[in-house]
């Protein structure tokens, strides 16, 4: 079997790890590692009729709170752009980006699985770069899973960086925040370069702009400096994969969209159903 703590991976995770541990206990938390449990393999609750749930890395819970939360800690050398397909931003050339964090699709499900059975779940990635190729600068980024699946972009084919497939949230979904983080002397998990991640002829590199917020700019209701436009979120549920539905499809000249679908799977709507289209 191989060594897991020997691995350049396992180390630059756990130093994040540390890290959100330490960042918590100074905003009054007591924190416990779960992930520190010895079941011989992944640390897991067991329950009835053999089901298993994998633990988060952390849990932590301030005095009088009635819950404690469950924490995953991810380590990310570098915030990525992605440049196709229908997103938020206009660049300055014209076409559309936006920046955003991927984390393995079977985790994904499973800190859902967690959320949707005990609740207080959330993801805190310890992110070295704003860029591929820009300087370092530390930061935090931090959300509950209920949040984060509002937001969630899932590509089921294999990728470069996700062979099990990924789910993909903008960075607008996410509380920023600082956090003290010393980067370890050790490789790069960096992979591959797109040209549009590259330092310009100035030698400027692309880099997102870091702002720390205690709620991220979905939750103020901003992206762009601009308000989205309203809607009732309830029931905005795609029936395809279960993530929050951003398009509404219904019969001509009904007042309301009767169904709801993700961007992954509005094109299947549409083949489906050749129904009217509310747009968000």
């Amino acid at each position: 079997m191989r060594n897991l703590k020997a691995s350049v991976a396992w180390n630059w995770g756990e130093s994040a790890v540390e890290a959100v541990e330490e960042d918590l206990k100074q905003q009054g938390y007591f924190v416990f590692r779960l992930d520190r449990i010895d079941e011989g393999g992944a640390p897991m609750m067991r329950g009835p009729n053999g089901q298993k749930i994998v633990l988060t890395d952390l849990g932590a819970q301030k005095p009088g709170d009635a819950a404690f939360m469950k924490i995953e800690v991810k380590y990310k050398d570098h915030h990525d752009i992605y440049q196709k397909g229908r997103i938020r931003s206009p660049s300055t050339d014209g076409r559309l980006r936006q920046w955003q964090q991927g984390i393995d699709l079977p985790n994904w499900r499973y800190y859902c699985d967690i959320e949707q059975k005990f609740g207080n779940a959330h993801l805190a990635l310890v992110v070295k770069k704003p860029g591929k190729e820009a300087d370092p600068a530390p930061h935090q980024l931090r959300q509950s899973v209920r949040e984060l699946a509002k937001h969630a972009q899932i590509k089921t084919e294999p990728h470069q960086a996700f062979r099990r497939g990924v789910a993909y949230f903008p960075l607008p979904a996410w509380r920023c925040y600082d956090i003290k983080y010393i980067a370890p002397p050790l490789p790069s998990l960096a992979t591959n370069l797109n040209p549009w991640e590259r330092k310009s002829k100035t030698g400027e590199a692309p880099a997102w702009q870091i702002e720390y917020c205690d709620l991220s700019p979905f939750e103020r209701g901003y992206v762009d400096g601009r308000p989205p436009v309203l809607r009732d979120i309830a029931g905005q549920v795609c029936p395809l994969c279960g993530n929050f539905g951003s398009y509404g499809y219904g019969p001509p000249g009904w007042p309301a969209p009767a169904r709801w679908y993700c961007n992954n799977h509005r094109k299947d709507a549409e083949r489906q159903h050749h129904q009217r289209e509310w747009m968000p």
